[in-house]
């Protein structure tokens, strides 16, 4: 059994709630989206077509060495892709188990969320679960829906969602999921911090940043920002970054 890797690289975290630490990104490559609406900012871990002779078959011996070489144990490490949970889950388990005998610690894991995370994995990460809207051209099957749900009721207030938003429909869209959210969390006895923190930006290139900003602030939502630091720092097509 292995994992299927497109890159192992240290940089810096360049969104969520953990932007600006220094991390290892695992990323793992294949995806079970295509985001139709707008091109994905990581083709390269998405596309068999184009990248396949790119991606690595690697067991998990061979990963945590990777790892290990790429940067110390005070690093973050940040499972993405692609999707992560393409993956099989006892192998990405083996992966932090591996990783915590090796003196890790902070595990974070960037996921569309159409996979429901299995138990252990919620008491060993942190997540990031992109919310696809209707402008990604990826957001209306039923059982991705449930699943969707189902993590968001599992995950706490160290954890978050993030809309990605396209357009004015995007917006309205994300204002009437992150509602229904919260009251369903409300009448299930929840209390603010035990639900997803929200975050939101802008698709690159469809809409001002400024823009976005003050439409939330006139419409008084608390949701925090989400700016892709590392595509202001370097160039977006860069890989590694």
């Amino acid at each position: 059994m292995s994992l299927r890797i497109s890159e192992v690289y240290e940089s810096v975290q360049g969104e969520g709630p953990r932007v600006g630490k220094p991390t290892i990104f695992v990323r793992f490559a294949g995806c079970n989206l295509k985001c139709p609406g707008w091109p994905c900012d990581t083709q390269h871990a998405i596309d068999p077509k184009l990248y396949r002779q790119d991606w690595k078959e690697m067991d998990v011996p061979e990963l945590v060495d990777l790892i290990g070489e790429t940067g110390g144990t005070d690093r973050n490490i940040c499972f993405t892709g692609g999707e992560p949970w393409l993956q099989k889950a006892e192998e990405l388990k083996a992966l932090v188990e591996a990783l915590i005998a090796d003196g890790y610690s902070v595990f974070e894991c960037f996921t569309n969320g159409t996979f429901e995370f299995p138990e252990w994995a919620r008491e060993m990460m942190y997540f990031v679960m992109d919310w696809k809207l209707k402008g990604s051209g990826d957001s209306f099957q039923v059982n991705m829906l449930k699943n969707r749900m189902k993590n968001y009721f599992n995950m706490d207030g160290s954890d978050a969602i993030k809309f990605v938003i396209k357009d004015d429909a995007d917006l309205e869209e994300a204002i009437r999921t992150d509602y229904m959210l919260k009251a369903e969390a409300h009448r299930l006895g929840k209390r603010s911090f035990e639900v997803p923190e929200t975050y939101y930006g802008v698709v690159w290139g469809a809409m001002k940043e400024a823009d976005l900003i003050e439409k939330v602030l006139e419409l008084g939502l608390v949701w925090r920002l989400n700016v892709q630091v590392h595509n202001h720092i370097w160039d977006r097509t860069q890989r590694g970054i």
